[in-house]
């Protein structure tokens, strides 16, 4: 079995009836346009950390499916690496395969909060809590509760 039959196999036995929909399709976008190019013609028990870790560096370098230029977002990449790795975590429960080889490989680190976003935050007098990880994120949730108590 190659990985795209084994990628393609788990989103239909594993994945569709266990997530919402959406979750669905984007999982079966990354696979079909990103995963099965890529790896899908390797044996699954072939496969290996290096190949997988030469997939997120083409990705981040030029891997864009839409035909644009640029790679893909280091978030993006990272999403691969978590649906390949849910995908092989499940193989090897079945008995497939005898390790992840996502455990050896390094994704691609998100974007990390800078301390300029952590001023801007506390400038604005929002309250600590957001100006932890993911200020961004939580800039926008904290808003609109801190503007409602004002």
């Amino acid at each position: 079995m190659t990985v795209g039959e084994y990628l393609l196999h788990w989103l239909e036995t594993s994945v569709k009836h266990t997530v919402r929909r959406s979750t669905y399709v984007s999982y079966e976008h990354l696979i079909r346009n990103h995963l099965i190019p890529a790896l899908g013609m390797v044996p699954l028990q072939k496969l290996q950390p290096v190949q997988v870790q030469a997939l997120y560096s083409e990705k981040l370098n030029g891997g864009r499916s839409d035909g644009k230029e640029g790679g893909l977002a280091p978030r993006t990449v990272r999403y691969l690496h978590t649906v390949l790795r849910e995908a092989l975590h499940q193989a090897v429960k079945w008995g497939m395969v005898a390790r992840n080889v996502c455990d050896a490989t390094d994704p691609p680190p998100c974007r990390a909060t800078t301390g300029e976003d952590m001023d801007t935050a506390r400038s604005a007098g929002f309250p600590d809590c957001c100006c932890r990880r993911h200020v961004r994120r939580r800039m926008a949730r904290c808003s609109r509760d801190w503007f409602a108590t004002r």
